[in-house]
């Protein structure tokens, strides 16, 4: 019987993009890629794995809410697509 499991972490998927966030079925040695969250733009990159709020900030961003608790110069980065990486 498949399983499913969540994945943990970041890594670099198949689309040569990040992953996270994912859904995986099968078994022990033969897993498929089932389910992830759609892929957004993380302000800042890499700190955003140590500051959760910039991917909040995003996550709101790209609903089209404020983020007042983010710093306006990172919302214009992220506007511009700057330092912002999917």
């Amino acid at each position: 019987m498949d399983r499913v499991s969540p994945g943990t972490g970041v890594g670099l998927g198949e689309d040569q993009t990040l992953w996270g966030g994912e859904a995986f079925s099968g078994m022990p040695g033969r897993w498929r890629h089932a389910a992830s969250i759609r892929s957004f733009r993380l302000p800042g990159g890499d700190k955003a794995g140590r500051e959760p709020w910039r991917a909040a900030a995003a996550l709101l961003w790209e609903t089209g809410q404020a983020a007042p608790f983010a710093p306006d110069p990172l919302h214009q980065a992220w506007s511009a697509r700057l330092n912002s990486p999917v």
